[in-house]
C-alpha cells in the first residue's frame, strides 16, 4: 500500500499558543491590518425579530428566545448561484456582484464540490478554553434552495481559519442570495456538554402520576384558549399551571451587554 502524502511542512520554529481569551468573549484575529476596522461589527448578536414573522408569533417565547442564539453572519455582496446537479467543482457556477464592497474579504466559491457553496473570511475565531464553536444555519430565517451545513470546531485551539460551507439543493435553478442575507450563526458551547447525555423512559408509577396529572389541567386549559383565541401566555411569564414560578426564567438574551462587549 502507498503511503498517503498530506503535503505536510516543517517550519523552522516552533510558535507557542500564548493567546488567552477572556470568557464569554469571542476573539476575532485578523490576517492582516487592513482588515481591523473592516470585521470590528462583523459578529453581530442575533435579534429576536424575524422579517417574516407575524406579531403573534412573538407570543411564543421559545421561538423568539431561539432567535436570539449566536452571532450571525451576513452577506456582504449579492450573489448569484446556479448548479446543473454533478459533483465536480465547476458543477456550480457562483457570481457575485463586488461592485459596492471589494474590500471586504469575503469570497464565495465551489470548493468541495456536490453543489457546496464555501464562504471564506480573512479572518480565524478564537474561544476561551474548553469551549467550541457550533456553525449552524441562522435561527429561523429562511434560505429558498440552500441548507447550511452544521460544524463543531475547536475554537479555542484552532490556530488557522475556518470556511463556512452551504448546500445548494436545487439544480437547474437561479438561487439569489441578497447583500446582507444570514448566511450562518455560530453558537458557542462547551466541549464535552452534551457527550454523556442519556434517554430514558420514565416507569416510577409516582412521577408518572404526578406528571399526567398536572398534564390533564394543562390540556384543559389549553382547549379554552383555543376555542377563545386567548392564550394564557403561562410560559411567557415563566410559571406552571398552578401558577408556580420557573426558578430562573429567561425571557430575552441581553443583547445589550453583547452589543457593548464587541463594541468595546
Amino acid at each position: 500500500m502507498s503511503k498517503i502524502n498530506f503535503n505536510k511542512i516543517s517550519p523552522p520554529e516552533n510558535i507557542p499558543d500564548d493567546l488567552e481569551v477572556p470568557e464569554k468573549t469571542i476573539y476575532i484575529l485578523t490576517n492582516s491590518d487592513e482588515y481591523l476596522d473592516v470585521y470590528e461589527n462583523f459578529l453581530e448578536p442575533d435579534t429576536k425579530s424575524r422579517p417574516w414573522f407575524l406579531d403573534h408569533f412573538y407570543f411564543c417565547l421559545p421561538l423568539s428566545v431561539g432567535n436570539q442564539h449566536g452571532f450571525i453572519i451576513k452577506s456582504q455582496h449579492d450573489v448569484l448561484l446556479r448548479w446543473d446537479g454533478n459533483h465536480s467543482t465547476d458543477a456550480l457556477s457562483v457570481f457575485v456582484d463586488d461592485s459596492m464592497n471589494k474590500e471586504f474579504g469575503q469570497s464565495f466559491e465551489s470548493h468541495f464540490g456536490s453543489g457546496i457553496l464555501t464562504v471564506q473570511h480573512e479572518f480565524t475565531l478564537r474561544t476561551p478554553k474548553g469551549v467550541n464553536l457550533m456553525v449552524k444555519e441562522p435561527p429561523n430565517y429562511v434560505l429558498p434552495g440552500l441548507t447550511v451545513m452544521n460544524a463543531v470546531i475547536e475554537t479555542d485551539q484552532l490556530r488557522r481559519d475556518f470556511t463556512y460551507n452551504i448546500k445548494v439543493n436545487e439544480a437547474h435553478k437561479d438561487i439569489f442570495i441578497p447583500k446582507g442575507t444570514p448566511l450562518a450563526a455560530v453558537v458557542p458551547y462547551p466541549r464535552y456538554f452534551h457527550d454523556e447525555f442519556v434517554t430514558e423512559v420514565v416507569k416510577n408509577e409516582k412521577n408518572l402520576d404526578t406528571f399526567r396529572r398536572t398534564l390533564k389541567y394543562f390540556n384543559e386549559e389549553r382547549s379554552v384558549e383555543y376555542e377563545n383565541r386567548t392564550p394564557s401566555l403561562r410560559y411567557m411569564h415563566g410559571e406552571d399551571i398552578f401558577g408556580n414560578k420557573f426558578e430562573e426564567h429567561q425571557k430575552t438574551l441581553d443583547n445589550g451587554v453583547r452589543w457593548k462587549k464587541i463594541n468595546e
